[in-house]
């Protein structure tokens, strides 16, 4: 709600939410449901590729979003944040398939790393120094290229989601992206 509202201040007019259940479900079907939600996006405006903001898993969902796709399928970019780019050792805590295949460094990950994003996508990782769900902390960041690492204010995971200065940097990466396919 605060980034919709902040997105909406800053100038941005097209917003669309992908929300999901993380029980009972699996991850190839929460990416295949994201790109069709990206699908019916760019029928509706062609000449807008989209960026794609996602926080923690949503970023998981978003790089495999722009890993996965072809030509016809092109992204403006990618900002996730507080994502476990390598997965969190915390994972193995978790309640479900879903959760507990986001461990660290385990099979999704070690797959996720086979692709790349587009050379001429921009990626960016925003990740804070005291995240207190995504273990170890450098779990937060991507060894891969193209990728921008960026560190946020010291703010929790969740709170990621309601600092505004994170949201304002956010906002400077979307302006730099919209910038440069506009």
């Amino acid at each position: 709600t605060l980034y919709r509202r902040w997105l909406t201040a800053a100038g941005f007019s097209n917003i669309y939410f992908f929300g999901f259940s993380s029980w009972n479900q699996n991850f190839p079907d929460l990416v295949k449901k994201l790109e069709e939600l990206i699908v019916r996006v760019k029928e509706r405006l062609p000449d807008r590729p989209p960026i794609l903001i996602g926080h923690s898993l949503g970023g998981l969902l978003a790089r495999a979003c722009v890993q996965s796709t072809g030509e016809s399928f092109h992204l403006s970019g990618v900002i996730t944040l507080g994502t476990p780019h390598q997965g969190s050792k915390l994972a193995a805590l978790g309640v479900g398939k879903l959760a507990k295949s986001l461990i660290y460094r385990g099979p999704l990950i070690k797959e996720l790393e086979q692709g790349a994003p587009r050379a001429d996508t921009p990626c960016v990782a925003l990740h804070s120094p005291v995240d207190n769900m995504v273990l170890p902390n450098h779990s937060l960041q991507i060894a891969m290229a193209g990728w921008i690492h960026q560190e946020t204010a010291p703010v929790s995971h969740v709170a990621m989601l309601y600092h505004k200065r994170t949201a304002e940097l956010t906002i400077d990466y979307l302006k730099s992206m919209r910038d440069v396919t506009h």
